[in-house]
């Protein structure tokens, strides 16, 4: 794992449950300043997408253009820190040689329900022998998960499957690690089967190392539950 300790385990399913690009209602609000507060004022975590542009650090999903305006990362932590949730941040790693600003800037705001994933295996290296929570990867494409023992977590994933199977789930859960699970929505599929059938498998409401990153933040809520509102 990292070189810090496993992060807490007991946030509630509210703050595990990462809205995807932030709490959006149209697909033009996603990674905007406007999906962020809803996300993190409803108490949810977030994924967004972090990379550089011009000696700074960015939110942007795609290549950044100096043209274009862009939430700065710092701008971003700052939201998080006055709202005062305790959800999740899952940052998705767009460049490579990041890794001594994102854990400057983790450390600076002082967040800790935070962890990086998606970087290329060599840049992961980087974080691993930081004071960062780093996720490898799994899916029905990459059934070994690079350096897993190196860390906090596990991103669970799939792609050429409807979606990530419980026993998929479950074998990184054995593990005591953290799983924060692809809700199949954020693949333009169906995400009823899988929801269904996870529901039935484990209990994401009273697992505190189970996450789920979907478009439909309440919709996941209300069905998981959570018995802490």
């Amino acid at each position: 794992m990292s070189s810090i300790s496993y992060p807490s385990d007991e946030t509630s399913l509210r703050a595990r449950i990462i809205a995807h690009r932030g709490f959006w209602i149209e697909p033009t609000e996603k990674n905007s300043l406007s999906a962020f507060i809803r996300a993190l004022t409803n108490g949810f975590g977030i994924e967004t997408d972090v990379r550089d542009l011009d000696g700074e650090l960015v939110i942007s999903h795609d290549p950044a253009r100096s043209s274009e305006k862009h939430i700065s990362f710092s701008a971003f932590l700052e939201i998080y820190k006055s709202i005062g949730t305790d959800g999740w941040l899952a940052l998705n790693i767009k460049s490579d040689g990041l890794s001594g600003w994102i854990t400057d800037h983790l450390e600076k705001f002082a967040i800790k329900n935070a962890f990086v994933f998606d970087m290329s295996v060599p840049d992961m290296r980087h974080y691993m022998n930081s004071r960062v929570n780093v996720f490898t990867r799994m899916s029905d494409i990459e059934p070994v998960a690079c350096c897993v023992e190196r860390c906090a977590g596990v991103w669970v994933d799939s792609f050429d499957e409807p979606y990530a199977t419980s026993s998929l789930i479950n074998s990184v859960a054995k593990e005591r690690r953290f799983a924060a699970i692809v809700s199949p929505e954020l693949h333009k599929k169906n995400h009823i089967d899988a929801w269904s059938d996870w529901a039935s498998s484990f209990n994401l409401n009273e697992n505190g190392r189970l996450m789920l990153c979907t478009d439909f933040p309440s919709e996941a809520l209300e069905y998981f539950g959570d018995n802490d509102d």
